[in-house]
């Protein structure tokens, strides 16, 4: 293994599929590969220490992703390390299972590659930013250096701002429509009342256009499947997620 290169290990079935994220990764990670669901906890129970991050396919034969991610929980690693789930899975319900599950976050296959990318390494920054835990030495890419980077160069790019404080004044802006959404959501975690969780996800999604926050509206989305689906476990940990997200952006 390259000692200059964080580690990322990949679970999926599929060789190929395996094979394509080892070549994107390849520029910024090292991969470690696992052809199903046994292995991927073998490799965790040997090397969990030295993995910054999980791509976990869902489908697999034997040990699924769930499963994998069961094992993760019992554990303890799930609180160490972000699992990101790859899936083809399209129904609304799959997705809410891979969060209830433990998923960090959620990449439908086929894959953007440019998404991918920004998923992974927005995602292990968060997770880090979350948990309090030290990064590398080496800097990282300056897209996930403040989650507030790209809610200012949107704003900058669009309301065509070049004085630092209107710039300034727009991402304290931010956060205070933000942190209202928040508290509402709040008030919804331990017994949500649908409709209200739905005007909420209403004024979030137009939030989030507005200020070019993509995670948010990424995340918004799941908030908003939940809701539809009136499923009051999967729509909580929806809540907590949105409430972290805006807990990353303050810090």
């Amino acid at each position: 293994m390259d000692a200059n290169k964080e580690c990322i290990l990949v679970a999926d079935d599929v060789e190929f599929s395996r094979g394509i994220l080892r070549m994107l990764l390849r520029g910024d990670y090292e991969v470690l590969e696992a052809a199903d669901g046994s292995e991927a906890v073998t490799c965790l129970k040997e090397k969990a220490d030295s993995i910054i991050c999980v791509l976990l396919d869902i489908k697999m034969p034997g040990v699924d992703g769930y499963g994998v991610m069961d094992y993760m929980r019992r554990t303890g690693i799930l609180d160490r390390i972000p699992v990101i789930a790859i899936t083809s899975l399209s129904d609304p319900q799959g997705h809410i299972r891979c969060y209830e599950s433990g998923a960090m976050d959620l990449i439908e296959k086929p894959y953007d590659e440019d998404l991918l990318l920004y998923k992974i390494r927005w995602n292990i920054a968060r997770f880090r930013r979350l948990n309090g835990i030290a990064g590398a030495a080496r800097p990282g890419p300056a897209v996930v250096s403040s989650p507030l980077r790209s809610v200012a160069e949107h704003c900058r790019r669009t309301f065509d701002l070049h004085s630092e404080a209107e710039i300034d004044g727009m991402t304290a802006s931010f956060l205070r429509t933000f942190g209202a959404c928040a508290e509402r959501l709040r008030a919804q975690e331990s017994n949500p009342d649908f409709q209200a969780v739905r005007d909420i996800t209403h004024d979030l999604r137009g939030f989030a256009a507005n200020s070019g926050a993509s995670d948010l509206a990424d995340l918004n989305l799941v908030l908003n499947v939940c809701a539809r689906a009136e499923h009051a476990g999967a729509t909580s940990a929806a809540i907590r997620r949105i409430i972290a997200l805006y807990d990353a952006y303050r810090f």
